[in-house]
């Protein structure tokens, strides 16, 4: 069985290949979801006895999302220098990331897209922001 090392998730610097980890402390834990290993059906036919012939493809994707509490500007662009710096091509928000698969109880590397993200804003002063609770949604290709 693999080591958890305390971190859920990690993304991979496009130019240097190393994984930096996303901070726990960022993440509302309660929130943090994930659909590992989800199968891919690519026929289901029932037979005239009513019994279920099912075609599921070998490979599987995982969906993650999480919220994150409310943050400074200046733990947002930390946030954003981690995806920034990892994305594979930015205009489709790829990413590989490292993440923890509660399915397989062990860590798995994917290749996943970032879906819009909405940024609430909840005040700013003259020289920072608060951001509302922001989720972050990670989709395997």
């Amino acid at each position: 069985m693999a080591v958890f090392n305390g971190v859920l998730l990690y993304v991979r610097h496009r130019s240097n290949g190393t994984y930096t980890a996303f901070p726990n402390s960022f993440i509302q834990m309660n929130t943090f979801n994930s659909t590992p290993n989800q199968r891919l059906e690519l026929k289901a036919v029932r037979s005239n006895t009513a019994y279920l012939n099912r075609t599921t493809a070998p490979q599987t994707k995982t969906s993650l999302s999480f919220q994150t509490h409310p943050l400074h500007l200046n733990d947002m662009r930390t946030v954003r220098s981690i995806f920034d710096n990892g994305f594979i091509n930015k205009l489709q928000r790829k990413l590989v990331i490292k993440y923890w698969n509660s399915e397989t109880l062990s860590y798995k590397t994917a290749t996943v897209y970032m879906p819009d993200t909405q940024y609430p804003i909840i005040d700013t002063t003259s020289d920072d922001i608060l951001y509302g609770s922001t989720t972050f949604e990670f989709i395997e290709y």
